[in-house]
C-alpha cells in the first residue's frame, strides 16, 4: 500500500469497523452493568448503605445497563443493516441445502431462548437455581445492613 492511499482510507468513516467496535464496546459495558447488578444489594438498602462499585451507585449502574442496553440494540440493527445482502444470501443459500428450509442450528438457538424466556417466567429448573443464587445474595447482603455486627 503506498502513502497516498493510507492518508484516503483514514478519512473515510468505515461503516462496518465503526459497527464492529460498537458492539464489542456495549457487548462488554452491558455485560459488566449485568454481572455488577446480579451481585448489588436492593435498591433500598444500596441507598442505605451507599453502595458503590466502581465509583457508581446502584441508580447509576441501572441508568448504565438501560442506555448500553439501548445502544447495543441500535447498533445490532445498524450492523444487520450493513450486512443484510451477505446474511440474507447466506440465509437463502443455507435453507435451500436442507429440507424444509430449518436448520438444526437454528432450531437449537431458537429453543434454548424459548426455554430461558419460559424458565424466567415460570422460574424452572435450571434457570431457577440461578435466579434462587440471585435471591440468596440479595437476602445476605439485606441482613448485613440490617446487623453492623456482621459488617465486620
Amino acid at each position: 500500500m503506498s502513502e497516498k492511499e493510507t492518508p484516503a482510507k483514514c478519512r473515510n468513516f468505515q461503516g462496518r469497523a465503526f459497527t464492529t467496535f460498537m458492539m464489542a464496546a456495549t457487548f462488554v459495558v452491558v455485560s459488566l452493568s449485568g454481572v455488577v447488578l446480579f451481585f448489588a444489594p436492593n435498591g433500598r438498602e444500596a441507598r442505605q448503605q451507599g453502595w458503590e462499585m466502581i465509583f457508581l451507585g446502584k441508580g447509576e449502574w441501572i441508568d448504565v445497563h438501560i442506555l448500553f442496553g439501548y445502544l447495543c440494540i441500535a447498533v445490532a440493527v445498524f450492523h444487520i443493516w450493513l450486512n443484510r445482502k451477505p446474511l440474507l444470501g447466506y440465509l437463502k443459500q443455507r435453507a435451500s441445502k436442507i429440507h424444509c428450509g430449518i436448520r438444526p442450528e437454528w432450531m437449537l438457538a431458537l429453543l434454548i431462548c424459548i426455554a430461558l424466556f419460559v424458565g424466567a417466567k415460570d422460574r424452572v429448573f435450571p434457570v431457577s437455581s440461578l435466579m434462587e443464587w440471585h435471591d440468596s445474595i440479595k437476602n445476605q447482603q439485606q441482613h448485613r445492613g440490617q446487623n453492623p455486627s456482621l459488617d465486620k
